[in-house]
């Protein structure tokens, strides 16, 4: 089994100055994880609960944008797996971390990551964007196509039942408090005195 070579980053959110950098290797996705732990000065920052997001501006300008999944969201660690496409242009490319909860929004101070060029270029990908975070939300949505049909379905069923009901006789609050007693016993019936005339 091949033996993942780490890197570690650690992030102050309370601080202003920059990261140190990472360095991987183009095309060397899936064995060179980034390690990272999230700080407020010499707390651990508690990611429980929070939405988290990696976003990566790469060196030929194109951007990655993806989920993440904290390892141990209580003490701030997440892990970060270089996808190909992350990896495909070589150079220093731009990354932060995205917190968000709600309508509040955290970014980290940007980070570089620094891809080496691969000497092999045979089995090398073409740089694209990869919008993974954004696809994800998509898909949760669901499939969209045929959605105004689907709704113009639904409201010409809501006009048939709103006809139809047109046509059922209305009974009046005194009405229904006499069949209620009739099928409940007067007095003891556990509706207001207001629905029992």
């Amino acid at each position: 089994m091949m033996e993942e070579i780490k890197s570690s980053l650690h992030i102050d959110l309370a601080a202003y100055r920059q990261p140190a950098d990472v360095c991987t290797i183009q095309g060397n996705y899936g064995a060179r994880p980034i390690s990272i732990d999230l700080n407020k000065g010499t707390d651990d920052y508690d990611l429980t609960g929070l939405t988290l997001r990696l976003y990566v501006k790469k060196p030929d300008g194109c951007i990655v944008y993806m989920p993440l999944t904290p390892d141990d969201p209580v003490k701030g660690h997440i892990r970060i797996q270089p996808t190909a496409q992350m990896l495909a242009a070589a150079g220093a490319a731009q990354c932060e971390i995205e917190i968000c909860e709600g309508d509040k929004r955290l970014t980290t101070i940007p980070f570089k990551l620094h891809i080496k060029p691969s000497l092999r270029d045979d089995d090398a990908i073409e740089s694209s964007n990869e919008f993974s975070a954004l696809q994800n939300a998509l898909n949760k949505v669901g499939d969209l196509d045929g959605l105004p049909d689907r709704l113009e379905g639904m409201e010409g069923r809501i006009d048939a039942l709103e006809e139809e009901g047109q046509d059922l006789p209305v009974a009046t609050d005194e009405e229904v408090g006499e069949m209620l007693d009739e099928i409940y016993g007067g007095d003891d019936a556990p509706w207001p005195r207001v629905l029992r005339g």
